[in-house]
């Protein structure tokens, strides 16, 4: 009996033994697999992650390249319609001092020419610079309106009314001085555009 139990001893003994190095042995086997595929996949999201930032900085960049060429035709634009607005007002200024046919002749002239100019450039016009841009251009209308009729009523001095000429004359003034302040306000909402504070 001893022989038996020293022979199934021996038996469990090497069985548990062998279980011990092939659960040793399959460890460590799963563990050079794990590792493999863990290298691998490693591997890919290196790779597909340097592809996706190659994409963005080619993305940033054609971005980059379309906003200076936006901002360079904007800058010109503000440029441009700074020039036109500046002359406008030098207009304004004439007309004021002097309420003459010739004078009224050349601020529609530059009134028509900063107005088709605006309407030309309005894709690259900060939108709320084009709304106050076209309520002042509205302004320099009844300007006009204003000088018409003021210089009309002087033509035919027999049917002047005195106090219709000083309303003409105070509503002239008071589009003159919105027109007066608003190209100092766009001025700096200008500056403000081009300096990207905006």
């Amino acid at each position: 009996m001893d022989e038996i139990f020293k022979v199934s001893g021996a038996i469990l003994g090497s069985v548990g033994g062998a279980a011990t190095i092939i659960i040793a042995l399959s460890s460590w086997l799963g563990k050079v697999w794990a590792n493999r595929i863990l290298e691998k996949d490693k591997l890919a999201y290196s790779t597909e992650l340097e592809r996706l930032k190659s994409q963005l900085n080619t993305n940033a960049e054609k971005q980059q390249y379309i906003f200076s060429l936006y901002f360079e035709g904007q800058f010109k634009l503000y440029n441009d319609l700074w020039v036109s607005l500046s002359h406008l007002q030098d207009e304004v200024e004439k007309l004021w001092s002097e309420a003459s046919i010739k004078n009224l002749r050349t601020f529609v002239l530059a009134l028509s020419t900063a107005k088709k100019q605006i309407r030309g450039s309005a894709l690259l016009i900060d939108q709320n610079h084009y709304k106050e841009i076209m309520e002042v251009i509205y302004n320099l209308e009844n300007y006009q309106i204003g000088k018409e009729h003021l210089i009309n009523m002087r033509r035919n001095v027999e049917n002047i009314s005195q106090f219709d000429v000083q309303e003409i004359i105070e509503q002239n003034r008071h589009n003159r001085e919105r027109i007066n302040a608003f190209v100092e306000h766009m001025l700096e909402e200008m500056r403000g555009q081009i300096s990207g504070k905006r």
